[in-house]
């Protein structure tokens, strides 16, 4: 390379490229492929010929890029560069064999890397079909051309082709002076508008689909689909455009902004605009090399505006754009609102309208182009490239592990359908034009929570809820708890007993009663009784603080209080009507009444029983204000989750034994305590420490033959750690939390079946089910049950994409009345269903939640459990999910203490517990930087609440955390410590650094890190890869990276080390 022509700088654009380029060229990122068939004889020597001319007339066709071992990388002009065109010849060939070589030959010609040094940087290929027809196969790295240099090359060529050296334009000026160009605006003008262009955007727009993970490097595997709007649509999309004075183009990002905000759950979006970037100079327009800028362009979606209108208001504000489109990403970026080291965007937009040169020129000559296929990768997420002719021509390009087939399927479709509206009903409301497509709509609605959903009415209400196995059979055991034993026969006459005691005691229709007992068997006789009654059972827990316990007292008002030990009760928390059940005469044993009025014999006569319409308990939870709330719920809404689950969901059989081990003050007692009478089934009453062993369960098992057991996966792990072996014929239920897919192995070899269970309280109990395996490794909350629908919406009460995240809101029987004496909160979270006219009521969970492209629906955590920084949106549990899957933990938490994101963790061998550093060498295989945990904090146990589990509030950072061994290692780390420290400061212009800032926190971006990478290679004397600084970020950790890998003896590059570690 000493004889040079030119060398000059690169654009930003170029170096954003290049450093893609250099840090995986294995990915074949912006290599660009262009297919199309030439028709007629072909000369392939006059073909090469023509290309090189072309070659020596265009110098960024000589064009090479060097970047090593200097401060800034370059493009150098060579005086010459060959061009090569191979052949192949597939006559040969059947049509079968001949398209799949085709594909082959292809994808191989884009896989292969350039070699940036040695132009030209294209290749070509024809691919010979027949004698008279050839597929050309086109490659170059898009540092070089643009889409619209491509253009004006084919052109070039083909005219050369016709007339061999009779090129008669003067050459158009050469790309250096575009770079010149460049470096004349003024920066501070670009950063004003662009400062205040994005002004309060502070969280970039990411799709919410499962493989999307904010902040993930690309995988450079990509996925291609295409979709097309027909020439009559199209038609109508240009009139559009016309009449509200804009461009094709800009309806083209209007839909994609529009998509953007469904996916992402977002109004305000950002997403990428490539525009043509040709300087104001002479001949701008005929010049070659790449002239193209991404920049971004905002979006602001108003759902209850026209279509039309909203179209109008997106044009103008996208219009100032134009004037500083030259503006570099990185400094774009640099200047936005958005937390540092979060990205401003992660998909593109290209419209390419420019027109195809070469089919002009060949027209009516012996050889002419037609079929003509373009094919770009990007570093982004998702690539949408639109051409215009007659008809639309819809291209989406995207990361195959951020996007299954499906779900690349669905997201152009879903444009295109947009595209379509917009031509069709231009004057709807912006939520009609961008909600899901119709087929969509038609399974979230009409088959999944439709069709699908079983309707069977229930047998029977609660006071009713045994009658049929009283009928059937009335001797076989009901209720045994603790040496007692209640027959069908004799629960039915103690509780009908009790509830003419009720009565007696003044107790009436749609009054309340406080049930607070022990665990025993009439805790089951307490409910029916209650029901029959008339009344709502409120459930009172006598090991509950006495303050609590007073409250729910006063806030329920019941008529009377069902106890087996009143001196458990606050002494000033109640004062009305108090039945103890251990001083009265109920069958089956009825002892002599001590004499006195209050114990007078219960009258005969009918019970008023209950409605459908009837409240059939009173239920408190936990409440946001420190004071818990009650759920009021109705007798339909119990009777059906009795009845699904009995029956159905997922069923119980008359010979089962279900062991219960919740206390009733926990709503899916009810699962345990009511649900086996349904099916004729036995209900064991566990004693208050049962559950705390798990050896004392396997016992209990045992000897009473138990069948079902339910427990919270917190539970579960106790029970695990306490040498619970479970049986064979045991059906498994989990509750309360999100099931871990590391926990469906253990309980399968535990039990014959085990079912994932859920449902918030207000909702009674459970209104999905799912069966989990011992091979599950991603865990759904399944169906819904019985009469109930699960829909997954966004802010505005839309139908999300499948596979995208919103609030799951559950409609149908088993919602609640609302909560107790909170009105305002009632219509805040129990709103009319806008699926069903409004006619029913639906709960807005809280919950964050996606539908799975077959139904099922995944709950993803708490919406205030989310967590937000440096930017991004943190669920929690994908955090703990993967601590999870190390062998070495058992147990996971993480949660926000003090600004840093911390995680708990319980060894799986407390003898050997993995180190933090280990752990987080684990986690930075599998999530993004900023999901990494700056504390790790080891414990012997997740502290538990009351209902078994996890108390997030409980778990604490213990002052000080242990410093980093020392060691060989660690001496030479810190050595590195201050050379790395200071290129940082000299890279970022920076006056001081510490050694836990992070490079990217700091301002770095892809550009900065080569300059960072090539200072570390002049300074280590050795390669130095630059993904190693992704991988460890901050002064120390990079500065241990390096000293580890010296100290390992690496021959290799950093990048290979790392992966070893």
């Amino acid at each position: 390379m000493n004889d040079i022509e030119d060398i000059y700088p690169l654009s930003p654009v170029q170096e954003g490229m290049l450093y893609h380029a250099t840090t995986s060229p294995e990915q074949g990122l912006y290599v660009e492929t262009t297919t199309f068939r030439l028709t007629g004889p072909l000369d392939v020597d006059a073909l090469t010929a023509a290309w090189q001319a072309v070659v020596a007339r265009h110098p960024v066709l000589r064009t090479a890029f060097v970047h090593e071992r200097i401060s800034a990388p370059h493009q150098v002009v060579l005086p010459a560069a060959q061009v090569r065109v191979d052949v192949r010849d597939l006559t040969g060939l059947d049509a079968a064999a001949r398209d799949e070589e085709v594909a082959a030959e292809t994808a191989r010609r884009r896989a292969e890397p350039f070699d940036l040094t040695r132009p030209p940087l294209m290749r070509l290929l024809a691919l010979r079909l027949s004698p008279d027809e050839h597929l050309m196969v086109w490659t170059y790295h898009h540092m070089i051309l643009d889409g619209w240099s491509a253009a004006l090359l084919m052109a070039d060529v083909t005219a050369e082709l016709a007339r061999p050296g009779g090129a008669g334009t003067a050459p158009p000026p050469p790309f250096r002076d575009h770079i010149a160009w460049l470096r004349r605006q003024d920066p501070q003008r670009d950063r004003a508008f662009w400062t205040a262009y994005l002004d309060g955007y502070d969280e970039p727009a990411v799709f919410t689909l499962p493989g999307v993970r904010p902040g993930a490097k690309p995988s450079g595997r990509f996925r291609t689909v295409r979709d097309t709007l027909p020439a009559d649509a199209t038609a109508r999309l240009r009139a559009l455009a016309a009449a509200r004075s804009t461009t094709l183009g800009s309806l083209v990002e209007a839909a994609w902004a529009g998509t953007v905000a469904r996916y992402s759950g977002r109004d305000d979006v950002v997403f990428g605009v490539t525009v043509s970037g040709r300087p104001p100079l002479p001949r701008a327009e005929a010049m070659i090399g790449m002239f193209i800028n991404t920049v971004p362009v905002r979006a602001r979606v108003d759902h209850d505006l026209p279509a039309g209108e909203w179209i109008a208001g997106y044009a103008a504000s996208r219009h100032p754009v134009l004037e500083h489109q030259h503006t570099p990403l990185t400094d774009v970026q640099r200047w936005a609102g958005v937390e540092r080291g979060a990205q401003l965007f992660d998909t593109v937009v290209v419209f390419e309208n420019y027109p195809d040169a070469s089919e002009a020129v060949l027209a009516g000559g012996a050889l002419r182009t037609t079929d003509v296929h373009y094919e770009t990768r990007t570093n982004y997420r998702a690539t949408l490239v639109v051409r215009a002719a007659g008809e639309l021509r819809v291209q989406l390009v995207v990361d195959a592990d951020a996007f299954d087939a499906a779900e690349a399927d669905a997201l152009v479709r879903h444009v295109t359908t947009v595209l379509a509206r917009l031509a069709d009903r231009p004057g709807a409301p912006l939520r009609d034009v961008l909600a899901v497509p119709d087929d969509t709509r038609a399974l979230l609605l009409d088959r999944w929570n439709g069709t699908d959903v079983d309707r069977t009415p229930p047998r029977a209400l609660l006071p009713d809820l045994i009658a049929e196995a009283v009928r059937t059979r009335p001797g076989h055991p009901a209720v045994v708890a603790d040496g007692t034993a209640y027959t069908y026969r004799e629960l039915d006459d103690r509780a009908t007993a009790l509830a003419h005691r009720l009565a007696a005691q003044g107790v009436r229709t749609g009054d309340r009663v406080g049930v607070c007992l022990g665990r025993g068997a009439d805790l089951v006789t307490a409910l029916l009784a209650t029901a029959r009654a008339g009344a709502a059972f409120v459930p009172l827990d006598p090991a509950h603080p006495a303050d609590r316990t007073a409250y729910v007292l006063r806030d329920a008002a019941p008529a009377l209080l069902l106890t087996g030990a009143p001196a458990a009760l606050p002494a000033d928390g109640w004062d009305g009507p108090v039945l103890d059940l251990t001083r009265e005469p109920l069958p089956p044993t009825a002892p002599a009444a001590p004499a006195g009025p209050e114990h007078a014999a219960a009258p005969a006569g009918p019970l008023p029983g209950a409605t459908a319409d009837g409240l059939a308990y009173l239920i408190y939870t936990s409440g946001s204000t420190g004071r818990p709330k009650g759920v009021a719920i109705g007798h339909r809404a119990l009777a059906n989750l009795v009845d699904s689950l009995a029956l159905r969901h997922p069923g119980l059989s008359a010979d089962d034994r279900f062991l219960a081990l919740t206390t009733l003050t926990f709503d899916t007692s009810l699962a345990e305590l009511l649900v086996p009478l349904a099916a004729g089934a036995t209900v064991h009453v566990g004693g208050g420490t049962l559950g705390l062993s798990g050896r004392e369960v396997d016992a209990y098992t045992a000897r009473h033959g138990i069948t079902a057991l339910q427990a919270t996966p917190s539970r579960y792990r106790a029970l695990l750690d306490s040498g619970w072996q479970g049986g064979d014929g045991l059906r498994l239920y989990s509750c309360g939390e999100a099931f871990p897919p590391d926990l469906a192995e253990p309980l399968a070899k535990r039990g014959r079946s085990v079912w994932n269970m859920y449902g918030p309280t207000e909702t009674t109990v459970y209104s999905s089910v799912e069966e989990i395996h011992a091979g599950t490794t991603r865990v759904t909350v399944g169906r819904p049950i019985s009469h109930t629908t699960l829909r997954v919406l966004d802010p505005h009460g839309a139908l999300v994409p499948l596979g995208c995240v919103g609030e799951l809101c559950i409609g149908g029987h088993g919602v609640a009345e609302g909560y107790w004496n909170l009105p305002e909160l009632s219509a805040e979270r129990f709103v009319p269903d806008p699926y069903d006219g409004g006619r029913t009521r639906m709960f807005r969970t809280g919950d964050h939640a996606r539908v799975l492209p077959d139904g099922r629906v995944e709950v993803l955590g708490r919406m205030d459990r989310q967590l937000k920084l440096r930017g991004y949106r943190i669920e929690p549990g994908e955090i703990e999910q993967v601590l999870l899957e190390a062998p070495e933990v058992a147990a996971a938490a993480v949660a926000v203490r003090g600004e840093r994101l911390v995680a708990w963790t319980v060894p799986a061998d407390r003898t050997a517990p993995a180190t933090p550093d280990r752990l987080r060498e684990r986690l930075r295989h599998r999530l993004p930087s900023y999901m990494i945990p700056e504390v790790l904090v080891t414990l012997d146990d997740l502290p538990l609440t009351p209902a078994g589990k996890t108390d997030l509030l409980a778990l604490t950072v213990p002052d000080e955390q242990p410093a980093p061994a020392a060691g060989a290692e660690g001496a030479a780390a810190g050595g590195l410590e201050e050379l790395v420290a200071r290129l940082f400061r000299e890279v970022l212009a920076l006056p001081e650094v510490g050694p836990d800032d992070d490079f990217f926190d700091l301002g770095g971006d892809s550009l900065r890190a080569m300059r960072l990478a090539g200072r570390l290679q002049t300074e280590l004397g050795s390669d130095f890869d630059v993904e190693l600084l992704f991988d460890y970020s901050t002064v120390r950790e990079l500065a241990a990276g390096i000293a580890r890998i010296t100290a390992d003896g690496a021959s290799g590059t950093a990048r290979t080390a790392a992966d070893e570690n």
